[in-house]
């Protein structure tokens, strides 16, 4: 009997563990130049900033190894705030974020700010480290011609027009920005400056956040400590 029990004491107490981790996580922005929120920032109302807001902006001199990161891993959540854009801009995962993302071949779409609802969101596991996802502008003129939809810098020769910055790792045109604004160690504002020259970070917006602990976990993290504390008096 003591044995199943302490079996299945530490099974709980492995799950409780897992979701104390998750619910423990916190998102930090490393690195960026402090950019104010210009005048002609339009999605105040959606994001509760005001013109004049500083936030950290990146852009393909200072991208790479710098952005938004999330310790240790956790499930995140993705959050359609808005766009002001009326190119088609795009935000994407990859479907393994350790493995490179060419051709579209390790990339699944979250987001399309011409037909995503706003408010409509998407939760995925992240492993510790850089946050997973990057923008996408299609139609830029003067953008490079060897990108694929969705494929996270480097990919093949269709002359699309296609320029992408990606969390963490890059930007393949000189004109696309991200801006990240810290609204507390668990959630964060992401912006998309889509090259179209205006760089007021409202082409694409989204929410980034962890996921919190479930009400079933907290009161499993509850009923292991009494069951704990009942057996060290029965003990006694």
């Amino acid at each position: 009997m003591m044995t199943t029990f302490k079996t299945t004491f530490a099974a709980a107490a492995i799950t409780a563990a897992s979701a104390l981790s998750a619910t423990a996580a916190t998102l930090s922005i490393v690195g960026g130049v402090d950019v104010a929120l210009p005048t002609d920032f339009s999605l105040p109302v959606q994001t509760g900033l005001s013109v004049g807001t500083i936030i950290k902006s990146f852009d393909y001199t200072n991208i790479a190894g710098n952005g938004l990161f999330v310790n240790p891993s956790a499930p995140l959540r993705f959050t359609f705030i808005g766009k002001e854009a009326g190119a088609t801009n795009l935000t994407f995962a990859a479907i393994d974020p350790s493995a490179p993302v060419s051709g579209g071949v390790n990339s699944v779409e979250l987001f399309n700010n011409q037909l995503s609802t706003v408010g409509s969101s998407v939760v995925r596991d992240n492993p510790a480290g850089l946050v997973n996802f990057f923008f996408q502008t299609s139609g830029l003129a003067g953008a490079p011609d060897n990108e694929t939809n969705g494929d996270g810098i480097i990919s093949g020769p269709v002359p699309t027009g296609f320029a992408i910055i990606r969390n963490g790792t890059g930007a393949d045109d000189e004109d696309i920005a991200l801006g990240l604004f810290q609204i507390n160690d668990r959630s964060v504002y992401a912006f998309f400056g889509d090259g179209r020259k205006d760089n007021d970070y409202d082409d694409m917006v989204l929410r980034i956040e962890v996921v919190p602990l479930p009400a079933g976990g907290l009161l499993l993290l509850s009923a292991l400590g009494g069951i704990a504390a009942l057996r060290r008096r029965k003990s006694a």
